[in-house]
């Protein structure tokens, strides 16, 4: 008996090359509605992979396109993350954020590093957190936290928000890259989805937070595109097969958007003098954190969170406390890179 032939590395890369091909076209066809081919030029590639396979029946994985039935659905697989993804301590009062400092301060020290400024400033946006995985710049995989150490994958409901990127454009994306983020439902956006609801006749949905997460949690993948998500950056993880990487987390912010088209990868941070909030989402605290990834990496993690960023809740609590609109004027508190003596969730800091 003959035994089948063993594809060499000219036929595992066409037949790579095609899987991917026919995987993104069924993704547009079932999922976005919006097919680039017709179906005879998806036809034409799906009988040149069936036949790849086959001549060589090693092709022929239980992943393969020509393995799969009909649409697309999510599975909700447990991955494991490359790097735990750590949740953040809060911070409700000033002596608690001026505490946080002083502790990365020292532990800086330990380590032998220079001064812990400038500080980054992010916006907390309340969503569902996910960690996006790229190969040699293109999305392979995408999870949500989970436990922080096994999430689930998500990838083809991720896909589906337009500010996340299949591909990142150019070269010189590292071989591996994990990108940390938040899925959220803009304010906007969750207003006019609860006017549909009431013209429908259906309940209206609670808050923007839990519609972000119960919409990515979709099996079918066109009900999440349906919905208007968005995703904001809030840090970078496991790095693998890059020369020259930017050393801050600004930096890194800033060679993403130059790879991706307009609205893309968008973050909401300063490290100059910056207003504490804007109305870019559902704003919940300001996320100060020390300055350089050596200085992120050094200053390391309790058993389940950051030591090198917290979350700091000043004017939503105390908007709470005194039962009027969350506003809150302390006395101005001054950092390396950044100044803030008025906080308010509703707008941009006065």
């Amino acid at each position: 008996m003959t035994e089948p032939a063993t594809a060499g590395v000219t036929a595992r890369h066409r037949h790579a090359e095609l899987a991917d091909q026919v995987t993104e076209h069924n993704y547009r066809y079932y999922v976005l509605d919006s097919p680039l081919v017709s179906d005879a030029e998806f036809d034409t590639l799906m009988r040149e992979l069936e036949e790849l396979e086959e001549k060589y029946p090693d092709l022929r994985t239980p992943d393969s396109p020509t393995q799969k039935v009909g649409g697309i659905s999510t599975e909700f697989t447990p991955v494991a993350h490359l790097e735990r993804l750590l949740s953040l301590d809060n911070a409700f009062s000033a002596e608690e954020l001026d505490g946080w400092a002083a502790r990365a301060d020292r532990l800086g020290a330990a380590a032998s590093l220079d001064a812990v400024g400038p500080y980054l400033c992010e916006l907390k946006i309340d969503g569902l957190a996910v960690a996006l995985v790229y190969r040699a710049g293109r999305l392979e995989r995408c999870a949500t936290r989970g436990d922080g150490v096994t999430g689930e994958d998500v990838t083809p409901n991720v896909r589906t928000i337009s500010s996340v990127p299949s591909r990142l454009a150019g070269a010189g994306w590292p071989d591996t890259l994990e990108v940390r983020g938040e899925v959220f439902l803009p304010v906007a956006a969750f207003h006019l989805l609860n006017e549909r609801q009431a013209e429908a006749g259906k309940p209206p949905y609670v808050n923007p937070r839990n519609t972000a997460a119960g919409s990515l949690r979709q099996k079918d993948p066109r009900i999440t595109a349906s919905r208007p998500l968005d995703l904001i950056l809030h840090g970078v993880g496991r790095v693998e097969g890059l020369d020259d990487p930017p050393q801050t987390q600004s930096g890194w912010y800033e060679r993403l958007r130059s790879g991706c088209a307009a609205g893309a990868f968008r973050s909401a941070h300063c490290s100059g003098s910056c207003p504490a909030w804007t109305r870019c989402g559902t704003t919940s605290a300001i996320t100060p954190s020390t300055g350089t990834i050596r200085r992120m990496r050094s200053t390391g993690w309790w058993s389940s969170s950051t030591r090198w960023r917290c979350s700091a809740r000043l004017a939503r609590r105390a908007g709470r406390r005194a039962g009027r609109s969350p506003t809150s004027t302390r006395r101005k508190r001054s950092r390396p890179g950044c100044m803030t003596s008025r906080s308010t969730s509703g707008g941009p800091a006065g």
